[in-house]
């Protein structure tokens, strides 16, 4: 019979965080925006988690790390104007790049299963 260890697990989980009606000239002025106004905080927002973890939770902080960026446009309800960009916020295209195509199924994609 083989002896079990404990081990203390950092698991590094990607959260979204939407912040809305931010104003900006273009797409990727709002990511910046909508970064450099909330990097700092997003340690605060994390650390007042850490009182209502279970025990078998030790920490929940902001790992300092974005993944992506998901853009819509306020009132644009198909989401035709919705993109996504990668950590650098190099715009993610999907599908044939010669025509303009949604960037994705918009009729997948609604208020009601988002």
């Amino acid at each position: 019979m083989s002896q079990t260890k404990k081990y203390n697990v950092h698991l590094y989980a990607v959260v979204r965080v939407l912040f809305k009606d931010v104003e900006a000239k273009d797409q990727k002025e709002a990511m910046i925006t909508a970064k450099d106004g909330v990097w700092n905080d997003l340690h605060g927002i994390f650390d007042q988690f850490a009182p209502h973890c279970p025990d078998s939770i030790g920490a929940v902080e902001f790992a300092e790390e974005i993944d992506g960026y998901l853009v819509d446009e306020v009132g644009d309800e198909d989401y035709n104007n919705s993109f996504f960009y990668d950590k650098e916020m190099k715009k993610i295209v999907y599908g044939n790049k010669k025509k303009k195509e949604k960037p994705f199924n918009s009729d997948k994609w609604t208020k009601e299963n988002i």
